[in-house]
């Protein structure tokens, strides 16, 4: 379970970096709230705090020798943490550095509507688990159902264990009153299907607690980025890139 401390996760969503606006983000049709400006560090540093607990990525950030306070309490004016934080991130630069450099990126609070419209990043234990459509909600489903689908390919198949696992284990760390952290989510437009780029086992996890277990959603943290380039990581059920229409 990936455990965030509210505080902390504030403090990067509404701190330095962050800037009131009057843009009006109309997703699935409804205007989502608390829209602001966020900024490339802050990308950075909310994924780093989503990893620390990861069982998949942890590791890459208890082995370095830092003051673990530029991950959990950041500093988002100092340009030498910032640069760290980044160093700190290399090792999902497989993400990272093919996400557009002219992708704007705004702080955003979802509400059940907004989860229920989530798209898996693209790969394909989320594409099975969807049952082909690419939709956060279907994984839901097929967890709420008990659905074990399998691979051939053991890589493959590993990634729908983990996928079952640690759904499972949010599903218990919500129930317990636990934070389930901002996500990092990628789209072609302000009113187009997001794909959450960090935060797909949180999101399935939230969409069966919020979106099929109807229980209240006070909002979810994230953290949009829109562009209009291609970038490989946007589920293919998200339309064609603008400049293919």
């Amino acid at each position: 379970m990936r455990r965030s401390v509210p505080v902390q996760v504030s403090r990067v969503l509404d701190g330095p970096g962050a800037s009131e606006t009057n843009h009006v983000f109309r997703y699935r049709g409804n205007p989502v709230k608390r829209v602001r400006r966020a900024s490339l560090d802050q990308v950075v540093a909310v994924w780093l705090q989503a990893e620390v607990g990861s069982p998949r990525f942890g590791h890459h950030l208890r082995v370095t020798d830092v003051d673990r306070r530029i991950i959990e309490r950041p500093d988002l004016n100092d340009p030498a943490e910032n640069a760290l934080r980044r160093q700190l991130l290399r090792y999902r630069d497989d993400i990272l550095t093919t996400i557009p450099d002219d992708t704007e990126w705004w702080s955003a609070e979802l509400s059940t509507g907004d989860l229920a419209g989530l798209l898996a990043i693209n790969y394909p234990a989320w594409e099975i688990y969807s049952r082909g459509t690419g939709a956060l909600l279907k994984v839901a489903e097929a967890l709420r159902d008990g659905l074990r689908p399998a691979a051939d390919d053991a890589k493959i198949g590993e990634g729908l264990v983990a996928i079952r696992e640690n759904v499972e284990g949010i599903l218990r760390a919500l129930e317990e009153g636990r934070f389930a952290g901002p996500m990092i989510l990628l789209g072609r437009r302000v009113e187009a299907p997001f794909t959450v780029i960090e935060g797909n086992k949180r999101a399935a996890a939230l969409c069966r607690r919020h979106c099929l277990d109807r229980i209240p959603c006070a909002g979810v943290p994230a953290l949009l980025g829109v562009t209009r380039r291609p970038c490989p990581w946007l589920s293919p059920h998200a339309g064609p890139p603008a400049w293919q229409r």
